[in-house]
Formats: structure tokens, sequence, C-alpha cells
């Protein structure tokens, strides 16, 4: 018998959900960590890395026209990008890992019967500081009903954090997450804020370590930009 038959069930879906990275940040180091000393789990996790990847064989490559890049981007932010933000690789290169990693994950039906998939609409945006030293896209996947983090730049001070925030007219800001050393991050939402999502905005505020103690953002608001609906 080899050794992988001693893993159990469990196992088997932690090391899906680690490659497929929809796991809540700690739960994600975790897997890493065990992935780096477990055998038997990272071979696990290289099983599902060989059997996900052809799913992105279908995918036919197409490189956007600076037509295309400019349009999205006036559509995205609303404003004409600036000549050197097309060329960044940055935005592109994350909002690629991004997007591409939500439509495998919602390609997928695992560990049950088959039910249909949740889809809903997808809302994306940039935040920036103004030397672009920190830069943050956020994709909001309604079905999901969480919203998915990538720092392509920059991090909090030393002794700070970094916090997001959800802006709705009228209504006191609302917190979204405290931003970890982790690049990249998942963080479910709560049911009742998918009311207004149209007119959402997405703020950054930089924090005392842990993030806000009020509950309100009480340091320099780093960024805000609009969630606009792809």
């Amino acid at each position: 018998m080899s050794k992988q038959a001693d893993m159990t069930p469990d196992d088997t879906e932690f090391a899906a959900e680690y490659v497929l990275r929809v796991l809540p940040d700690d739960a994600h180091r975790a897997a890493a960590a065990r992935a780096a000393s477990d055998p038997e789990f990272a071979a696990q996790v290289r099983e599902w890395e060989d059997r996900l990847a052809p799913l992105t064989d279908e995918i036919m490559p197409v490189t956007p026209s600076g037509i295309a890049k400019s349009d999205l981007m006036e559509r995205l932010f609303g404003v004409d990008p600036a000549p050197g933000l097309l060329g960044r690789v940055g935005f592109w290169k994350g909002l690629t890992v991004v997007l591409s990693g939500a439509a495998i994950a919602s390609s997928l039906i695992l560990f049950g019967p088959t039910e249909p998939v949740a889809v809903g609409p997808t809302y994306v945006s940039e935040l920036a500081t103004e030397n672009d030293d920190l830069r943050i896209l956020a994709v909001y996947d309604v079905g999901a009903e969480n919203i998915q983090i990538t720092r392509t730049s920059g991090a909090a001070n030393d002794g700070r954090s970094l916090q997001l925030w959800c802006l709705v007219d009228g209504v006191e800001p609302r917190p979204v997450g405290v931003l970890t050393d982790d690049p990249t991050a998942t963080i479910g939402l709560p049911a009742a804020w998918l009311d207004g999502v149209d007119s959402w905005s997405l703020a950054v505020s930089d924090e005392p370590l842990g993030g806000s103690p009020t509950g309100s953002p009480t340091g320099d608001v780093l960024a805000v930009a609009e969630m606009t609906r792809l």
C-alpha cells in the first residue's frame, strides 16, 4: 500500500483547496508549511496540481490590444489611464491570476453530488496610492460571496497594518479585513452586504498593528477606488 493511501478524505480535500487557493489565510499558510514538511501531503498537492493543470489547456491565449486595455481601464476606473499604466505588468498579471483561479475553482465540483455552481456577477477594483508605491487588486465574486485580494506592490509600514474598507453612501465604513504579509487573500463577506454593491467603493487605510481599534478608519486613507462590474 502506498503512503498516500494513508491520507484521509479531509487531507485530500485540504490539498485540493490549497492548490485552488480558496483557503483562508491561516489555513493556506498551514497547508504550505505542511507541504514543506510532510512528503505524503506534498505528493497529494502535486497530484492535484497535475490533475487541475489540463483545465487551462482549452483556454486560448489572447494578447489584448492597447485599445482594449485602454477601454477596460477607463470602464473600470472612470478615467483615462496614465501612459505608463497600460505597460505595467503587475495589474494585468494580477488580474489574470485572480480571474483564472476563480474560473478554475468555479468549474470544479469536489467531494459530493453534482450540483449547479453558484455564478454571480464579478466586480473589480484597483486601489493605488498617488506615487504607486502601494497597489491592491480586488475582485469581488458575488456568487461566492467573497473578495479576492492581490497586493501587487507595497506593504504596510513597520509596526502598522493595512486595512480594507467597504464604502457605501450614507453608511459608516464597513471593515472588510486586515491585510496580512501574504500578498494574496480571500475574504468572505456577509450576504447582507450584497444590497447596493453597484455603488460600492473600497478604501485602504494605514492602521495600528492588527487593525483599527474602533471599527472605523483611524489612520491615513491611502487609496480609494470604485468597484466596477465586469
